[in-house]
């Protein structure tokens, strides 16, 4: 995961495993590449790329994928503001997530197969998934209501009889 990647640099820097200019270089290099790669309409990466190629090997568009790339951006353009944040900012201005929000059920869906010119069937409803950082930067940057944040299950639904404790609201 690229987003990953970058905060992990990042993280080598604050640590003082590598130095600042070792982690600006190979952040560079990542964003100069990611800059070159073909993205959906939407702005988005695809899930999967040939990485001799640099070819799209999916048409799948994932919202997790997706929040986990922008929340390295926004730990890079932060950490290293003076070298970084024009080309983290580039690449972050492309991005919408009302591109994944469901209206109707008010929360993200999982993604988008290009392909299909059709989202998944599913969504990201529960508080306690890793889906819960793209909502904050969706919520922080406007691209979804507040509310949202509220329509996020806290628990598993009653109806999930494999628990072995009722929710209690």
């Amino acid at each position: 995961n690229v987003g990953v990647y970058l905060m992990v640099l990042v993280s080598a820097y604050d640590l003082k495993f590598i130095t600042k200019e070792d982690a600006v270089e190979r952040i560079r290099g990542t964003l100069d590449e990611l800059e070159k790669l073909k993205r959906h309409e939407s702005g988005f990466f695809y899930n999967y790329y040939d990485t001799t190629t640099s070819e799209a090997t999916s048409y799948f568009v994932s919202f997790v994928d997706s929040a986990w790339l922008d929340a390295g951006l926004y730990v890079v353009r932060n950490a290293f503001p003076e070298e970084l944040k024009e080309q983290s900012d580039r690449l972050l201005s492309s991005h919408s997530f009302k591109f994944f929000y469901d209206d109707v059920e008010q929360q993200m869906r999982h993604g988008y197969y290009a392909n299909l010119k059709a989202y998944s069937n599913y969504n990201y409803g529960a508080f306690y998934s890793e889906s819960r950082a793209g909502s904050y930067i969706a919520i922080a940057r406007g691209d979804v209501p507040l509310e949202h944040w509220f329509r996020i299950e806290r628990v598993f639904p009653g109806s999930y009889t494999w628990q072995r404790s009722e929710p209690k609201r």
